[in-house]
């Protein structure tokens, strides 16, 4: 029965391109290099606001 259902998933889906596969890789990473950017930046952020808040001493802290 197995080899039935699978041929049947196999009919209802047809197989991902190559180059579709790859357009939908490089979304992902653009996706992720701007996400990351982005958090990055809020961390620098909440980097400054610390030392600000604490002064000297967040720098020591932290490292």
């Amino acid at each position: 029965m197995r080899n039935k259902w699978q041929r049947k998933i196999k009919q209802r889906r047809p197989s991902t391109g190559r180059a579709e596969m790859a357009a939908a890789q490089e979304r992902v990473r653009n996706y992720v290099d701007r996400t990351h950017d982005a958090f990055m930046a809020q961390l620098a952020q909440a980097d400054e606001w610390a030392e600000l808040e604490c002064g000297a001493m967040a720098g020591p802290l932290r490292r």
